[in-house]
């Protein structure tokens, strides 16, 4: 079987009204791995179903698609310039060129760019926002579920679990 689609999307709880820095995060006990970055430049929501027919070819990648709950919006992402992207991000697009990998790559990511450290103690700031991820597991489910929370505000999503992460 060969991958499809090897397209970058980001799902926000939010319409995007300006380009967005987006930085990946990858929960590793009290750190948290950061990923930077990827950025939206087109402020066009996608359609799901318009994004699913397109790589319907693709049936690994048209389920995650529509596993993804608690996220309104869907954007295209396109990596940001090389010079703020970490090594992290460097490895990850790496694999993503490599047309024998297979692996699919999915990660939470904020909007922000975080590319000066390669980790961050959860909770961190973001600005002046302190930001906390967490990451859920359940047991006996096939998701990830995860919770940001933004100063008081929480925002909660999941998407089904892969043998990726």
């Amino acid at each position: 079987m060969k991958a499809v689609a090897r397209p970058q999307y980001v799902f926000t709880n939010v319409k995007l009204t300006d380009a967005t820095v987006f930085t990946g995060l990858n929960l590793v006990g009290a750190e948290t791995a950061v990923i930077c970055c990827v950025m939206v430049k087109n402020l066009t929501p996608l359609n799901l179903a318009n994004v699913v027919k397109k790589y319907a070819a693709d049936s690994e990648f048209v389920a995650h698609m529509k596993s993804v709950k608690g996220l309104n919006f869907i954007y295209e992402a396109e990596p940001a310039e090389k010079a703020v992207q970490n090594d992290y991000f460097k490895t990850v697009m790496h694999t993503n060129l490599d047309p024998q990998d297979l692996t699919s790559f999915y990660a939470a990511v904020v909007g922000a760019r975080l590319s000066e450290k390669l980790t961050v103690k959860n909770p961190f700031m973001v600005g002046a926002d302190q930001v906390s991820l967490k990451v859920t597991y359940p047991k006996n489910k096939t998701s990830v579920q995860y919770e940001f929370r933004i100063n008081d505000m929480s925002v909660k999503f999941s998407h089904a679990s892969t043998s990726a992460e």
